[in-house]
């Protein structure tokens, strides 16, 4: 089963959602979507969230996807543009990692 995640603008923590304090609920999802294939997409000049800010997360997150298996990955899609669905990687990701569940 795969996990294509698009990070939430909602304040309250549903699904995978970044605060701009030290708490890091997306951390904690990531534990729970880890090891099934996750792709995240993120835009250079979304204002909500910043780029900085995802590839930490991102960081942070592969680190808990390597404790469940070392071939665990975490894909992503780091596009110009500001708070949007990119959608450039998304449509390949899902196709490869649902065929591959089969």
């Amino acid at each position: 089963m795969a996990a294509c995640l698009r990070l939430r603008s909602s304040r309250q923590s549903s699904a995978v959602c970044l605060q701009r304090n030290n708490h890091r609920p997306d951390c904690i999802a990531a534990g729970l979507i880890a090891p099934r294939p996750l792709l995240i997409e993120a835009g250079d000049r979304d204002g909500i969230f910043p780029i900085a800010s995802v590839k930490k997360t991102v960081r942070l997150a592969r680190n808990i996807f390597k404790l469940f298996s070392p071939s665990a990955k975490i894909a992503t899609d780091y596009f110009m543009g500001g708070h949007a669905i990119s959608g450039r990687k998304a449509f390949a990701f899902l196709q490869r990692e649902l065929h591959a569940a089969r």
